[in-house]
Parts: structure tokens; C-alpha cells; sequence
């Protein structure tokens, strides 16, 4: 019996990576830039309405401290009298403490 020699092909070159039919995408995210608040329109940052709270809240105060006690129910009168520095000081505090943190959101949201 004879043997048959067998040519075989080796590759000496790994086989080419077919091309891709489109150009891949590039991601999103990479693309797009930083979403802020004063980037989209119509919409109030964190930091104003946090502000604008504390202002409120301290006029409110300040309106109620300076308020005549005829203004108000008898019970309420008295109530009002004995405690008008209290809730002046009490409400311009925590007016002033909003602000603040307000003014530190903005600042820190850079």
C-alpha cells in the first residue's frame, strides 16, 4: 500500500477580522455634557428655592412679631405677647440658617 502525501495549507497568518458594517457609536454619555440646573430651562435649582424658603420664613417671622394682638383671637393675643421676641429671634435664625445652606449648595454644586 502506498501512502498518499497530503498537501495540507497551513495558515501562516491568523484570518482577518471582518469588518464591521457601520461604525460603532460613540457612548452617551462621553458625548453629552454635565446636566445642571442652569443648564435646562424652566426648571429652579436646589440651592434658590432653599434660599428663597429661608427669606420667606424669616419675613413671616418678622411680620408676626410686629403684629398688633387685636389682630388676632384673645387666646392667641396673649400667646403672641409673652413670646414676640422669641419667635422673631427663632424665625430670623432659622431664616438665616437656610440661606446659608442654600448659598452652600450653590457654591458646592460647581
Amino acid at each position: 500500500m502506498q501512502h498518499k502525501h497530503v498537501k495540507r495549507h497551513v495558515a501562516k497568518h491568523a484570518k482577518p477580522v471582518p469588518k464591521p458594517l457601520r461604525k460603532p457609536a460613540r457612548p452617551l454619555l462621553a458625548a453629552a455634557g454635565p446636566v445642571t440646573a442652569a443648564s435646562t430651562p424652566g426648571t429652579l435649582s436646589p440651592a434658590l428655592l432653599i434660599v428663597a424658603f429661608g427669606v420667606v420664613l424669616a419675613l413671616l417671622a418678622v411680620g408676626v412679631s410686629f403684629m398688633p394682638a387685636s389682630a388676632v383671637p384673645f387666646a392667641l393675643g396673649l400667646r403672641l405677647e409673652r413670646g414676640r421676641q422669641t419667635i422673631l429671634l427663632f424665625g430670623l435664625a432659622i431664616g438665616v440658617a437656610c440661606a446659608l445652606v442654600g448659598l452652600l449648595t450653590a457654591v458646592a454644586g460647581r
